[in-house]
């Protein structure tokens, strides 16, 4: 990754400017404070008249160096994230753009918004996924991984219907991460996805009606009794 991070100052506060062509340039703010007459542009300092100079160079520093490790981190384990995605990283204090990272992320965000059940759901889902494609960068995923995780759940003898819904799980996924802009590239736009294939439901018949209605009065516990007739 070639990258430059330039400073700009904004309504006196101080900003980041990351540059990594051929990708506009995004704009990470320090939250430090620094009237303009007191910013050396020449010289990317604060001035020795600003009353809080010597604590603001030092944490303009500490989180300069906080970013460009992150940079570093990222070029020694071969990824190649966006300038979008490295800001993303940096403002959120860790690391979301790797599956097991995000699907973390959004379980606790969708606590209390959804059931336990429903969370456990898609944490099997997506360890489904995770189990194929390993804990792979969200932004490697492309259709060619969809093809053959839904090739590797049919193989596992899933039904119609379950591949259906893992799938779809799958789908929720990336569509909060493309919402979040942790990925630019929606991967389902070149897959076809499974089409549902709804059960087939299979009829009591009426001898076997008759037969569960002459069992009803046997049946002692009322809540299971009430389940059967309705």
């Amino acid at each position: 990754m070639n990258y430059k991070i330039y400073y700009r100052l904004r309504k006196e506060v101080l900003f980041f400017e990351l540059s990594m062509p051929p990708e506009r340039e995004v704009l990470i703010s320090t939250g430090i404070k620094v009237p303009e007459k007191y910013w050396d542009k020449e010289n990317n300092t604060i001035k020795r008249g600003h009353s809080n100079a010597d604590r603001d160079s030092i944490n303009l520093k500490t989180k300069r160096n906080a970013l460009e490790d992150i940079i570093l981190k990222a070029q020694i384990d071969g990824r190649a994230l966006t300038a979008r995605q490295i800001k993303d990283i940096y403002s959120n204090g860790r690391d979301i753009t790797r599956i097991n990272a995000f699907l973390d992320d959004y379980c606790e965000r969708m606590s209390g918004k959804r059931s336990e059940v429903t969370i456990q759901k898609i944490k099997t889902h997506i360890g489904h996924f995770i189990k194929k494609t390993g804990n792979i960068d969200l932004g490697e995923i492309n259709d060619r991984h969809l093809i053959d995780f839904e090739n590797y759940l049919k193989a596992q003898e899933y039904s119609a219907t379950y591949v259906f819904m893992v799938i779809r799980t799958v789908r929720q996924i990336i569509n909060d991460a493309l919402k979040r802009k942790v990925i630019t590239d929606d991967p389902f736009a070149l897959y076809e996805r499974p089409q549902y294939i709804a059960p087939k439901k299979q009829f009591l018949t009426l001898e076997e009606l008759k037969k569960l209605e002459n069992h009803l009065p046997k049946v002692k516990d009322s809540v299971f009794r009430e389940t059967i007739i309705y």
